[in-house]
């Protein structure tokens, strides 16, 4: 994992929990497509990863991350 904050840095953990759902299934407003046409759609889904070491690194909410899952 990358955090745009400390780019010199590559933390490791796992996956501990994936969410349910998308954040759309539980909108008020549907993001269902009537009209027939294709509009890209941008699903998030809740995922909670721990770390196996913080590197002395303060980490706090609202951080941008990239992350590669791999399976075991």
């Amino acid at each position: 994992m990358k955090i745009d904050a400390f780019k010199d840095t590559t933390f490791t953990g796992r996956v501990d929990k994936i969410g349910l759902g998308t954040n759309s299934s539980f909108s008020l407003i549907s993001t269902a497509n009537t009209s027939g046409n294709y509009t890209k759609v941008i699903q998030k889904v809740q995922v909670k990863i721990v770390l196996d070491d913080y590197q002395g690194k303060r980490l706090i909410p609202g951080l941008n991350a990239t992350v590669k899952i791999e399976r075991n």
